[in-house]
């Protein structure tokens, strides 16, 4: 998804992967995905972002997701759209927790916690 984003809009992509992810159930992995997705969606209409990180790691008893660019950023006050609401609605049926971090100038975050053992 990553090389077909940069691939896309031209924008390099880094991504770091420091958890099995076959290990996570299959709601878990769509979750994550669905994430991704949106984020490099956002990124790629709004954020005018010139390099943009996707990171997944064990946290203990939680995987972590991170999307951070570095564009343009938005006021996270004004909580935005239906894709991050749809981001929202698939965290909370896994329990898991959103943080979205934003502002003008300086890039966006989008970082998700999902709890380990937990489906949907």
């Amino acid at each position: 998804m990553c090389r077909e984003f940069s691939r896309h809009t031209g924008v390099p992509a880094t991504v770091q992967v420091d958890s099995p992810v076959d290990e996570l159930s299959e709601s878990q992995r769509t979750c994550i995905y669905r994430v991704v997705q949106e984020a490099l969606t956002n990124c790629a209409r709004h954020a005018n972002a010139r390099n943009v990180l996707v990171s997944v790691s064990d946290e203990g008893d939680a995987i972590v997701v991170v999307v951070k660019d570095d564009g343009v950023g938005f006021n996270s006050a004004l909580r935005g759209g239906l894709g991050l609401l749809g981001i929202q609605e698939r965290v909370q049926a896994l329990d898991g927790k959103l943080y979205i971090s934003s502002a003008i100038g300086k890039g966006t975050t989008v970082k998700v916690e999902i709890p380990v053992g937990v489906t949907a």
